[in-house]
């Protein structure tokens, strides 16, 4: 290290050089740092989400909560397990202990939760997400005399072109006024970075559902039942992997792409075939309607907005990993 320091001593040409290419490197690197006004905030804990159409808290608890808090409740890491039962969902959250990695328990987490065979079978796929505080910085309310379906789509145009927006550029006249514009949009470039959007969230609003209804009565007529009419819209509505070929080009990937997207698309599912060969489609015994998933929100008589309200109830419970034993309801 002497023998370092007394070579530059003696040769200032080469010290001044690398003198200024760290400045040079830190000044470009300063410029291409991430910067925000509000950083997202990892809470050291993560949540498992499990949709379960119609069931009730107390369905939820039994065919969903149980089974996932069995499976990792002895996962190293796990500081404590919060539950929660709500009607047609099941939430797990799960706090990590200092010192720990949160993505690393994440995916022991996630392979237990894979693993788990006395799920319910009606409960859909488990979603595992990393809570993550995020502050919001701007609000923009829609609204408008039309129907709640025109509405969404309003906000989802809203939404989209706020994704793609970009900072208009300074401009002038005259040669001068160029290059004032090109300083401009060089010295914005440099301080400020792109003006970008890069998360945009659509809130108090209804999912898309298709419904498919039935009447007892015309089910009785061709005899069949909501069970079959349901086995055969879930056989035919679904996307298939086919396997690949091997070919000298390459390898071809074969996949059989049913799903179905819009109402009308799932009119022709035949649910019968006769004796004679014809068939009976859903269209011809079913009332099929693509709009917004029924909720529980009831407009105000003043003509304000929905306002929200629950009217089920959730059972919640808490599992610290020190004492599995000890649970809060």
């Amino acid at each position: 290290m002497e023998g370092i320091i007394h070579w530059f001593s003696r040769n200032h040409v080469a010290a001044n050089f690398l003198m200024l290419a760290v400045v040079m490197l830190g000044i470009n690197t300063w410029f291409s740092l991430r910067t925000e006004i509000f950083p997202e905030t990892s809470t050291e804990s993560f949540a498992v989400i499990v949709p379960y159409p119609n069931a009730s808290p107390d369905e939820v608890e039994t065919g969903i909560i149980l089974p996932i808090e069995e499976a990792i409740l002895d996962i190293d890491g796990i500081d404590r397990i919060r539950s929660t039962a709500a009607e047609n969902r099941g939430y797990v959250v799960v706090e990590v202990k200092n010192g720990y990695d949160v993505r690393n328990v994440m995916d022991d987490a996630k392979t237990r939760v894979d693993a788990i065979e006395n799920l319910s079978e009606e409960a859909e796929e488990p979603v595992i997400e990393e809570g993550v505080l995020k502050f919001q910085v701007l609000s923009i309310a829609i609204s408008a005399a039309t129907d709640e379906r025109t509405l969404r789509e309003i906000g989802e145009k809203v939404r989209d072109d706020l994704l793609v927006f970009q900072r208009p550029k300074a401009e002038g006249e005259g040669p001068l006024g160029a290059v004032r514009a090109g300083l401009i949009n060089a010295w914005r470039g440099i301080t400020a970075g792109d003006a970008t959007i890069t998360q945009v969230e659509l809130t108090n609003v209804r999912p898309y559902e298709i419904s498919i209804e039935v009447s007892e009565e015309t089910l009785r007529s061709h005899g069949l039942t909501l069970a079959s009419v349901a086995n055969a819209v879930r056989a035919t509505s679904l996307d298939l992997p086919g396997g690949s070929v091997r070919t000298r080009a390459g390898e071809i990937l074969i996949r059989a792409a049913g799903k179905r997207f819009n109402g009308e698309d799932y009119a022709d599912i035949p649910v019968l075939t006769r004796d004679d060969g014809t068939e009976l489609l859903l269209g011809d015994i079913a009332t099929i309607v693509m709009g917004l998933r029924r909720s529980t929100f009831a407009p105000a008589s003043t003509g304000d907005p929905p306002s929200s309200s629950m009217s089920s109830e959730s059972a919640r419970r808490t599992r610290w990993k020190s004492s599995p034993s000890s649970k809060t309801t």
